[in-house]
């Protein structure tokens, strides 16, 4: 019988504490397993499938269930078997990978034996103990020279050794030393890669099978789990390409292209890639593409929509710099610098950003820089120009301190303390402040026990009367005394009609000439028309223009000036007004004076006591100006008056803002004098000129216009337009 001698001892080895031992070589294909045997390598390439997982060299894989593990062919090398001994027809040793021990287990259905053409014989047993020790005794009619290929399954994958020769009489060391080495090895064979039987070495190998790269190391034995350059080679030795990848030793995940580099300086998806491609984890990242920082996680993703120490990240991860930022958490904005800080203890516009950043809203807070208390309302923006109980903002928000506010919705002056609270029913100077810290204006208060008036600019009237009632020098108004004018009050402070004058009264308001009992009934009448057509409500302009009107309503022209009836009817006094209704000009000043003590204005005679035309220098403490008045017109008298022109008689006098005094006549349909200096106005006298025309004071002739006159037209219609609505007392 012709043999070929090849004894194959199959068997499976299983490293201690493993799960499953797969099941060996079934009996059948004899032939196909010998040539796996033959060179240790079959026919087919190396198979091998991420799927399954699944490694198988030649036929074997036949035989192979994936369930099993994975397959690998490779060779042992001879410092791998030890402590062989050779007893006459039988080997034995422990067996090793590296220096873990292997468990023989022999499948009893499972043989050794020698590969015939024909039949099929058995020539020996194998045993084995759990240390790795096994044996294997050929029968007495084995070969002289058998050849032994040793098999183990080690960690779920299959080895093959190197084939050895026992020959009789042989020590098994000296087999061992010598293992067969075929020379028409090609392709793969285990961990290494042949090429013209010579196994390659540092150098990359494209599979076309596998459709990948591999890389064999200077012992020939393919990379694994490694990098090479800017490549990782995976568990079983193709290049990593588009895919995540652990590194044990680094201790890290990379991501490797399509190309098989190592990403790096790079995000994918959630993860950044650092410079040598490592995956950042908890630590700040600078993308130089998207110009911003990044915090990475512990686990490797981007932080968003969160804080990382005085840092906010947007929702894509994008440190915030310069912008406004609302904290979903926080459940407010803030502003972060163009570091990437947040702002704080400081203001963005009309926000202010509070010790940890928060916007300020509904609150008060103190700005260290501007040392001062700002209202923050509930849209973040600081409150101005309004009240927040009893403390009042400014235009820029500052809390107003020791100071004096206008408020424009109360139209009213208020002062405030020096801690921010509004002064009320107190005086700050002449200024009297009420309960709610309004200025007194137009108004009488009560201050402990004492009456006092406050003018139309706040502060109090002083040395003067007012409807009947003397305010002395500071202010407080008189009783049960004698004013400094020679008048008696009773304990309400009433002016007594009983006063009996003599000489001691103010020439100036009176005329000259008059017995007490006159000037009585002057004083008496001055106070029941002021108090009738004066109002504490109107301003100081208002009560010039009402004085004149009545004035001038209510008085003729005296003519008998240098007569003996002249003097006796005291043309030239106040009582020539209020009794008479007929008076010189110097009566008409004087009755103008003594209403406008009255309605508490400070009045002045121009020319007074002068052979000359007079007339009033009112001043304007509401306006804080001096203003001409004349209650009469020179040389018109009151019969010659017609309704010529637009329907009215035409003999008022008006005032504009000027100063200037604007007289209808008609006559002359026009006449004006003008305040040119503080001391002086102009007189006129008409020198037979009509519009455009000139006016002369005797001494001085200047010219004016046509539209000068229709602006004295206009304003008469608008004080006539007054005299209709409030007066209704022009004329008797």
């Amino acid at each position: 019988m012709k043999v070929n001698k090849r004894l194959m001892l199959l068997s499976s080895i299983l490293v201690v504490g493993a799960i499953a031992t797969p099941t060996a070589f079934a009996k059948s294909n004899h032939e196909q397993l010998a040539e796996s045997a033959e060179g240790g390598v079959g026919k087919n390439a190396e198979k091998r499938s991420d799927e399954i997982d699944v490694t198988a060299r030649g036929d074997v894989a036949d035989y192979w269930k994936p369930e099993w593990g994975n397959l690998l062919w490779d060779p042992f090398k001879s410092d791998a078997v030890k402590d062989w001994s050779e007893n006459g027809r039988t080997i034995s040793g422990k067996l090793f990978a590296g220096n873990v021990p292997i468990m023989i287990q022999v499948d009893p259905d499972k043989y050794a034996g020698l590969v015939g053409e024909e039949e099929f014989l058995t020539w020996g047993q194998i045993t084995s103990d759990p240390d790795g020790s096994f044996s294997y005794t050929t029968n007495e009619d084995s070969p002289k020279d058998t050849k032994v290929l040793l098999a183990a399954y080690i960690e779920g994958q299959y080895f093959a050794s190197t084939v050895y020769t026992l020959e009789k009489g042989l020590s098994l060391e000296d087999n061992a030393s010598q293992p067969l080495t075929p020379t028409n090895k090609k392709g793969w064979n285990g961990d290494y890669y042949y090429k013209d039987g010579t196994p390659l070495t540092s150098k990359w190998l494209y599979d076309e099978n596998y459709q990948s790269w591999y890389y064999f190391n200077a012992d020939g034995k393919y990379a694994r789990n490694q990098w090479v350059g800017s490549y990782y080679l995976k568990q079983y030795g193709a290049m990593a390409k588009n895919e995540w990848v652990y590194d044990e030793n680094s201790k890290n995940w990379f991501f490797i292209n399509a190309d098989g580099t190592y990403a790096h300086d790079t995000w994918k998806g959630s993860y950044y890639l650092k410079q040598w491609g490592h995956m950042a984890k908890n630590e700040w990242v600078y993308d130089k593409n998207a110009k911003n920082w990044f915090f990475i996680n512990a686990d490797g993703t981007y932080a968003h929509d969160t804080w990382k120490g005085s840092y906010y990240l947007k929702q894509w991860g994008h440190m915030a710099k310069n912008e406004w930022v609302y904290d979903k958490n926080a459940k407010n904005w803030f502003f972060i610098n163009a570091d990437g800080t947040y702002a704080h203890d400081t203001w963005k516009g009309s926000y202010y950003l509070k010790q940890w950043g928060h916007m300020a809203k509904n609150e008060w807070v103190y700005d260290k820089n501007a040392k001062n208390w700002f209202f923050i309302n509930a849209d973040g923006t600081y409150a101005h120009d309004t009240w927040k109980g009893s403390y009042y903002l400014k235009q820029w928000g500052h809390m107003a301190k020791n100071e004096w506010v206008y408020d424009k919705n109360a139209k009213n002056w208020f002062f405030i303390n020096a801690d921010g609270t509004y002064a009320h029913d107190t005086w700050k100077g002449s200024y009297y402040l009420k309960q709610w810290g309004h200025m007194a204006k137009q108004e009488w208060i009560k201050d402990k026990g004492n009456w006092y008036y406050i003018k139309v600019d706040g502060t109090y009237a002083r040395n003067q009367w007012q409807a009947g009632y003397y305010l002395g020098n500071y202010g407080q108004m008189l009783t049960n005394t004698t004013t400094p004018d020679g008048y008696q009050v009773d304990g309400d402070g009433k002016w007594i009609n009983k006063n009996h004058y003599g000489d001691n009264y103010d020439k100036s308001l009176f005329g000259w000439n008059l017995t007490s009992d006159q000037v009585a009934y002057t004083d008496a009448e001055a106070r029941r028309i002021s108090n009738k057509i004066i109002t504490s409500e109107m301003s100081d302009r208002e009560k010039c223009k009402v004085i004149t009107a009545w004035i001038f309503g209510n008085t003729y022209k005296d003519d008998n000036q240098g007569t003996e009836i002249y003097k006796k009817t005291h043309a030239d006094t106040s009582w020539a007004v209020f009794k008479n209704h007929k008076a010189a000009c110097s009566g008409y000043v004087r009755a103008f004076k003594l209403l406008g003590k009255y309605a508490g204005l400070k009045v002045e005679i121009v020319n007074e006591d002068q052979w000359a035309h007079q007339w009033n220098r009112v001043y304007l403490a509401d306006e804080g100006k001096w203003i001409a008045c004349d209650s009469q017109i020179r040389m018109v008298d009151r019969e010659s008056l017609t309704p010529k022109y637009f329907g009215f008689y035409l003999k008022e006098v008006a005032m504009n803002e000027e100063g200037r005094l604007q007289l209808i006549d008609a006559d002359r349909e026009f006449l004006y004098i003008e305040h040119k200096k503080e001391d002086m106005i102009k007189c006129w006298d008409n020198r037979e000129k009509d519009a455009d025309g000139y006016w002369t004071d005797g001494f001085t002739t200047w010219e004016f216009t046509l539209e000068e006159y229709m602006k004295a037209l206009d304003t008469y219609k608008e004080w006539r337009k007054f005299e209709s609505e409030h007066m209704g007392i022009a004329f008797l």
